[in-house]
């Protein structure tokens, strides 16, 4: 007896266990399978439905599944994605492309035949657009008016008198249904009367929010007294000493600044260090005896940003040591030209080799050349008499070193 393969439906001879076609398993006489057709269940050796009469094909799932799946995916895609957006766009698409619809063509009344032999034609009125003002400048586009010339059929016994083309659904409901009508046919480009009409022009002007107002500047946020001095062409101590700013980070949001005169000369600035910045005195120098200290850090041409960035001046101990009474004296100054420094901080600082650079002294260097800092130091031996400080060298002064600090 020979069954057929449910998955390919050919058939299997008697005694194989395998389809020769696609190689499924065959499934025992005694299994059943279901109709593809009809979903009833009928043994797996016949080859005719007996349901349904058809012919008999096993019932695969996976169809059905692939089935759900799409219908899934799709429902998905329009509820949680953006299938109705796009289908809206699409619609607006067709909507574009479609033709526009057509206007049937008015039809022109014709009066009864009068017995006047000469015909009077009636003149239209004349219909003027209102111009309208626009926000904003725009040029009004003449709107043509379509003239439509109607060629009435009369014969040598009657003459037509045309009316008017009326548009209104009353002038149409008064029109006769016996009297001729002659329709109104435009030609494919109607000659039009553009009207001259009036071009209303508003031109919004801009509230000024200047930033340099005559000779004072606005600090918006953002910035700083180097970025002002630089929009303003000045000097960040000129700016500073003309609006008497002893801090350059204390200024505020709003404030105003006065810009001053380019000829304008900033006096020279003092140490903004108390009485604790030693002054010193001429007395009588030691011989000088000991080698310059050797410097490690910073290097030369250094670049800090900030007023909170750590510079510490790092050197070498000397080698035979500091006698008593003697310390390291750091010295630190600004550029203030080509080759001219003004130092403003003498510190001893006893038998340290290093020494972190104060606050303070941020924005003291001109802008113009580069917020430059110039520092050396030097062994000396130290006599204090109160807030007095003497200091006398003993050493070679290191070599100087340079490092930009914005």
């Amino acid at each position: 007896m020979t069954q057929t393969c449910s998955r390919c439906g050919s058939q299997i001879p008697e005694g194989h266990a395998i389809c020769p076609t696609c190689g499924a398993r065959v499934p025992k006489s005694a299994q059943y399978i279901r109709c593809s057709h009809c979903l009833h269940r009928v043994p797996s050796g016949l080859t005719v439905c007996p349901h349904c009469g058809r012919e008999l094909k096993p019932w695969r799932a996976d169809k059905w599944v692939l089935a759900f799946s799409l219908l899934t995916l799709l429902g998905l895609w329009l509820f949680l994605g953006n299938g109705f957006q796009t289908l809206g766009k699409t619609r607006d698409v067709l909507t574009l492309l479609a033709p526009p619809p057509l206007t049937p063509a008015a039809k022109v009344a014709v009066a009864e035949p009068s017995s006047t032999p000469t015909p009077i034609p009636a003149q239209p009125t004349a219909i003027i657009p209102t111009p309208t003002p626009q926000i904003e400048e725009a040029t009004a586009t003449p709107v043509p008016t379509d003239t439509a010339t109607p060629e009435p059929t009369a014969t040598s016994a009657t003459t037509a008198t045309l009316e008017p083309t009326a548009t209104s659904a009353s002038a149409i409901a008064k029109t006769p249904t016996n009297s001729p009508t002659v329709t109104a046919t435009p030609t494919e480009k109607p000659s039009a009367t553009p009207t001259p009409t009036a071009t209303a022009t508003v031109t919004a002007t801009p509230s000024p929010t200047p930033e340099i107002l005559s000779n004072e500047y606005v600090v918006k946020a953002g910035d700083t007294l180097s970025t002002i001095a630089q929009k303003v062409d000045r000097t960040v101590a000129a700016l500073a000493a003309y609006n008497k700013i002893k801090d350059p980070t204390t200024i505020q949001v709003g404030q105003k600044l006065r810009i001053p005169p380019a000829d304008y000369v900033p006096p020279t600035p003092t140490p903004r260090r108390p009485t604790k910045t030693p002054t010193p005195t001429p007395t009588a120098t030691p011989s000088i005896t000991l080698p310059a200290p050797i410097l490690v850090n910073p290097g030369d041409a250094s670049a800090f940003t900030g007023k909170e960035a750590l510079i510490e001046l790092v050197w070498q101990p000397l080698e035979a040591g500091l006698p008593a009474g003697a310390e390291y004296v750091v010295h630190i100054g600004v550029q203030v030209g080509p080759n001219q420094v003004d130092w403003r901080l003498v510190e001893p600082v006893g038998a340290n080799t290093s020494f972190m650079t104060p606050a303070w002294l941020f924005g003291q260097a001109p802008q113009q050349y580069g917020r430059a800092y110039i520092w050396y130091v030097q062994a000396g031996m130290i006599t204090r008499n109160g807030d007095q400080v003497q200091i006398a060298p003993i050493s070679q002064p290191s070599e100087q070193r340079k490092f930009y600090w914005n």
